[in-house]
């Protein structure tokens, strides 16, 4: 008997699942939305809980959203950064197999 062709769901598309990756510790890039720590998305909240390195906009994200990091992090507010410097934490996170 042929196999069925498997139905299209939404959890096949990119804006429901969560990207697999070859890498042991992405870099994510998560959107604060309008700001309140209620309207986060549940992917932004489980990529905060999963995180030891989180860089935010603190001139923009209210540190309430910090609220799904784990104790102990190192939580970095780049309002004063320059992108060099961003950039830097960045590559220091990745290269001590940081998330």
């Amino acid at each position: 008997m042929p196999k069925q062709p498997r139905k299209e769901s939404l959890s096949d598309h990119s804006a429901f699942r969560i990207p697999t990756s070859d890498f042991n510790n992405p870099v994510l890039f998560v959107g604060a939305g309008p700001g309140d720590p209620e309207l986060i998305t549940v992917k932004g909240q489980k990529a905060l809980k999963e995180a030891d390195v989180v860089i935010y906009a603190g001139s923009l994200v209210p540190e309430e959203l910090l609220q799904w990091t784990r104790g102990g992090i190192r939580k970095i507010s780049s309002a004063s950064m320059h992108l060099e410097e961003i950039i830097t934490e960045i590559q220091t996170a990745y290269a001590d197999g940081k998330r």
